[in-house]
């Protein structure tokens, strides 16, 4: 059995085809396809049958073709990703002022509404240069809100540069584009020990 593509990654709500083939010489007898967003009935005497979902609604659905041949029954189950971007970016006012001290610093970024939270990258940047990424370790599919940390450290340098995060899917093929956070700009300063 073969499908072609095989596997699929589609955005919530839009639409995708897949064929199941046989390369069997022997005795065909059908083709099926089940799926709780489109169902092929059973097709007789074919090697080929496409599904085609022209709306894709169900986060779980998990497309399977049938091929009757010789009178066996053999399955495959289609990989298929269903993905939605983030609905909003936004990286919350870091701590002001913050301070030389050789300790870390706290960065947050919370993405809103995307799935599959398990292909969600989140990358921090200052000044166009990235500078921490993390990927989520939730394993859902359907969307949820996720807020992700990043500790940096920062010198005199960092007072006044500016600061953002980045969500993206990562997605085998597919580059639908990062969405971005509001900027926020680093107060930084010095601090000296004291002596008596």
């Amino acid at each position: 059995m073969k499908l072609d593509p095989p596997m699929v990654f589609v955005e919530y709500g839009g639409s995708t085809s897949v064929n199941c083939s046989t390369s069997s010489c022997n005795n065909v007898e059908g083709i099926t396809w089940e799926s709780t967003s489109g169902r092929i009935g059973f097709k007789e005497g074919v090697s080929t049958v496409e599904l085609k979902i022209d709306e894709v609604k169900d986060w779980l659905t998990k497309p399977q073709c049938f091929v009757w041949a010789d009178g066996n029954q053999t399955l495959k189950r289609l990989p298929i990703t269903i993905y939605k971007m983030p609905k909003k970016v936004s990286m919350p006012k870091p701590r002001s002022p913050m301070y030389t001290t050789g300790g870390s610093e706290l960065l947050q970024c919370d993405v809103e509404d995307v799935a599959p939270a398990d292909r969600l990258v989140i990358s921090w940047y200052k000044e166009n240069k990235m500078i921490f990424q993390r990927a989520s370790e939730d394993k859902g599919k359907v969307p949820v809100n996720e807020s992700l940390q990043a500790f940096i450290e920062v010198d005199a340098a960092d007072d006044g540069v500016e600061v953002w995060c980045e969500a993206k899917l990562n997605l085998t093929g597919q580059s639908p584009a990062p969405m971005r956070s509001e900027s926020q700009v680093l107060t930084v300063f010095c601090k000296f020990d004291t002596f008596s």
